[in-house]
C-alpha cells in the first residue's frame, strides 16, 4: 500500500502522496469531485474548513479534516489565507437565461430558455483587520479566482445555508475604513460570479503540496534541497 494521506503542516490541506501500484489511483471526494492532478504529492484547497471530509482513493477511504483560517478568503492554490468576519445578508442573484419576447397575437411573451442557467452572482460583505486586509488585497492581485470559506463548525446560526466552500471570480471590489479607532478594521464588498466546481470539464484544481520557491526559501541553495520527498517531508509533515 503506498497511499499517504495528511494534513500538511504549512498550508492545513488535506494532502495526498500516490505512488507505487496506487500512482493511477483516482482521488474522489465527497460529491463525486474528482481531484486531478499532475504531481505524485498534492493538496485539496477546496476542501471545507473544520469540517471531517472523507475521500475514496481507489479501494480506499480516508478521512481528513482541513485546518487554519475558518471564516475567510485563499487564492486558489489555498496558500495565501486572510481571515474575515462575514456580515451583511449573503445576496444572490440567480438568472435562468431566459429570452422573453411580445408577440401581437398573444397577451403573453414567448419564452426561451438556454441549455443551462447562469451560475450565481452575488456581493461579499465582510470585515477585516489590518494584517488580514492586506492579505486580501494580495488574493485580489492575484487576479485568479479566489475561494470563500464559511466554517459551519464556527457559524452561530443553526443550518446555515452559506455554503462552506465557493469558488469564485472576482467582479469588482471596495472598501473603506470603519468608523473603529482602536483598531484599523476596513469594511468590504466583493462582486463576485460563482464558477460551479461540479461542472465538466472539471477544471485542475488541486495544488502541490510543495513548491520549488518553498523549497529554496527552507534549503537556501538548490544542492541541500536534495530531493522532492524530503522537501514534503520537512515542510508539509508527509508521514514516512
Amino acid at each position: 500500500m503506498s497511499v499517504r494521506a495528511w494534513v500538511s503542516r504549512a498550508t492545513g490541506l488535506p494532502t495526498f502522496h500516490l505512488d507505487g501500484a496506487n500512482a493511477a489511483d483516482t482521488v474522489t471526494a465527497p460529491g463525486g469531485r474528482v481531484l486531478t492532478h499532475t504531481t505524485p504529492i498534492f493538496s485539496d484547497p477546496l476542501a471545507p474548513p473544520s469540517t471531517p471530509t472523507t475521500y475514496q482513493v481507489g479501494a480506499t477511504t480516508v478521512t481528513l479534516t482541513r485546518v487554519g483560517v475558518e471564516h475567510g478568503l485563499t487564492t486558489i492554490d489555498g496558500r495565501t489565507q486572510a481571515a474575515v468576519t462575514w456580515i451583511g445578508d449573503d445576496p444572490r442573484t440567480y438568472d435562468p437565461r431566459a429570452g422573453v419576447l411580445d408577440t401581437p397575437a398573444r397577451r403573453g411573451p414567448a419564452t426561451r430558455y438556454a441549455t443551462a442557467p447562469a451560475s450565481v452572482e452575488g456581493t461579499l460583505e465582510l470585515l477585516s483587520y489590518t494584517g488580514e486586509s492586506e492579505k486580501i488585497e494580495q488574493i485580489l492581485n492575484d487576479r485568479h479566482p479566489l475561494i470563500a470559506l464559511h466554517g459551519h463548525g464556527r457559524c452561530q446560526i443553526p443550518g446555515c445555508d452559506v455554503p462552506a466552500i465557493r469558488l469564485l471570480a472576482v467582479t469588482k471590489a471596495t472598501s473603506k475604513r470603519t468608523g473603529r479607532r482602536d483598531r484599523v478594521r476596513r469594511d468590504w464588498s466583493i462582486d463576485y460570479r460563482e464558477i460551479p466546481v461540479d461542472e465538466q470539464p472539471v477544471p485542475d484544481l488541486t495544488t502541490p503540496a510543495v513548491t520549488w520557491g518553498e523549497a529554496q526559501a527552507r534549503y537556501r541553495t538548490w544542492g541541500s534541497v536534495g530531493s522532492y520527498l524530503k522537501c514534503a517531508r520537512a515542510i508539509t509533515g508527509m508521514p514516512q
